[in-house]
């Protein structure tokens, strides 16, 4: 989709002054949001038509266990972007592998951050603890939040 194409060509074009450090990804990625303001110009409508008629986007992940669907809707080598749609339910409470940031493309929804409290390491891959509600807020068309890998945002 010519929407997030360009926008996807100033990401880069910011990050590329930045030398890709991945440290400045998270503001570049929610200014360009906030600039482009997908909310603003692209109706979901569109971006499901594009998928199932046009045949514009690119390839698309098998993994289904994350959206209701996912939609990949521009792929760059160093980063994509996506649409993910929830129709009956939100997200479950998890982290990140990778930094970013997110926009609310129509609708509403509840975003609450969590803290966690690790109380033992079974092995690298698995800790036990406790999870603890920050805030909750919520979040409607055009809202926009910064993602940072790892522990530090936890949300659902």
């Amino acid at each position: 989709m010519d929407f997030f194409d360009k926008m996807a060509a100033s990401v880069e074009r910011q990050w590329r002054g930045y030398d890709y450090d991945e440290r400045a990804f998270p503001a570049i990625a929610e200014a360009a949001l906030v600039e482009f303001s997908p909310a603003s110009h692209v109706k979901p409508a569109a971006v499901i038509d594009a998928l199932l008629f046009e045949g514009a986007l690119p390839l698309q992940s098998h993994d289904l266990a994350f959206g209701q669907p996912r939609i990949f809707v521009h792929a760059h080598p160093r980063f994509h972007i996506e649409v993910i749609c929830w129709m009956d339910t939100t997200a479950y409470i998890h982290d990140h592998a990778f930094s970013g940031a997110f926009q609310v493309l129509a609708g509403s929804s509840v975003h609450s951050c969590f803290e966690f409290q690790r109380r033992e390491r079974v092995n690298s891959e698995f800790v036990l603890g406790d999870v603890r509600l920050v805030r909750s807020e919520l979040l409607r068309a055009g809202d926009t939040h910064t993602i940072v890998a790892g522990p530090a945002y936890i949300h659902g």
